[in-house]
């Protein structure tokens, strides 16, 4: 093996350029700990952590995003969410409740519940999503 080669292979790429391209995993965990997962997107579908959420009437108020490190209530930010079917929904919303879990906790996930501004295209769209996954609880301390 000449230098060069012993090089890419110590630094992490290689030849073809594969894993200068790949982003790490070290990576990965920092741009969810900014806030949503890495890009701003959020993916519904049957096995995600992301939910749907409700309010007092019935109908579709928001989504609660799974995340290291939950923005500030009342901060506005555009969550893009992917739909089980593939479909892309990009929409505006205000961070409206917190959940905050010690860093040991498997059994409960740090997150935001995110308010979103929905027409009633968006509306129909998403109930189709909770014909495949309930919506979440919004938890009693942080109701309005």
């Amino acid at each position: 093996m000449s230098d060069n080669a012993t090089d890419a292979a110590f630094s992490g790429s290689s030849v073809s350029g594969f894993y200068l391209v790949r982003p790490s995993i070290a990576q990965i965990i920092e741009e969810s700990a900014k806030g949503l997962t890495p890009a701003g997107r959020a993916r519904l579908d049957v096995l995600s952590e992301h939910r749907l959420f409700l309010d007092a009437n019935g109908r579709i108020d928001g989504v609660f995003v799974v995340t290291a490190a939950p923005k500030p209530v009342g901060e506005s930010l555009t969550v893009e969410l992917q739909l089980p079917w593939g479909e892309m929904l990009e929409l505006a919303g205000v961070v409206a409740w917190r959940v905050e879990v010690p860093r040991l906790s498997l059994r409960h996930r740090p997150g935001m519940g995110i308010r979103l501004e929905l027409l009633e295209p968006h509306h129909r769209l998403l109930e189709r999503v909770l014909m495949l996954r309930e919506p979440m609880p919004v938890p009693a301390t942080t109701a309005e």
